[in-house]
């Protein structure tokens, strides 16, 4: 277990916490999804900054891409910058709940999302999120900005206190309330992570 819930947590690196096959062979299921030729909209969020787009929910998803959305307008999504998120993995690839039994505590409770973006491109604004965070980068680049500050327009004043780049088999953790943002930084090749999330039981 690599992730406990201590009081004041800091960022950590990993820098080798998948093996390269490891990475390849999730890479690949997940790209398999995209060849289904379509993903249920309740799985899906998209989010382009330079855009104002955030649709997360399944109604607005519903209504702008109905039902299900093809992979064609996914892939069209990232060519204009946006960040696909496919959220519940562990639903469609089994080997993320062996992540979970191997990196996160047994006594919590958990979701898995996948985010891909487009190489050059930054999806997501800076922001905080309310969990804990292991993300595992499994293919392209990403460069993180990471500030020991809660408030984004605070953080947003000064340089950021780590820049940090992850590769395939690298990972962050990143604890609750603090602020970050990243930007796919590998040539040509879209940056995909995976997020394990979680919070303590009640």
């Amino acid at each position: 277990m690599l992730v406990d819930f201590l009081e004041n947590a800091k960022f950590i690196i990993y820098n080798n916490l998948l093996s390269s096959d490891e990475a390849n062979v999730l890479k690949k299921d997940i790209c398999k999804l995209f060849t289904l030729g379509s993903i249920r909209s309740p799985f899906l969020g998209i989010t382009n900054k330079s855009l104002d787009l955030n649709v997360s929910n399944t109604e607005k998803l519903e209504s702008e891409f109905g039902n299900y959305i093809k992979s064609t307008t996914l892939v069209q999504q990232l060519l204009l910058g946006s960040t696909i998120r496919i959220k519940s993995c562990e639903q469609f690839l089994p080997a993320i709940n062996q992540l979970k039994i191997r990196y996160l505590p047994k006594d919590c409770n958990y979701f898995s999302t996948v985010f891909i973006t487009g190489s050059g491109f930054s999806g997501l604004p800076m922001h905080t999120d309310p969990h804990y965070s292991l993300l595992l980068q499994l293919a392209g680049k990403k460069r993180w900005n990471l500030w020991y500050e809660s408030d984004t327009k605070s953080a947003n004043c000064r340089e950021p206190d780590i820049v940090i780049t992850l590769e395939p088999g690298m990972a962050l953790f990143i604890p609750p309330n603090l602020v970050h943002c990243a930007i796919s930084s590998g040539h040509k090749c879209s940056s995909i992570h995976l997020t394990l999330a979680c919070t303590k039981q009640d």
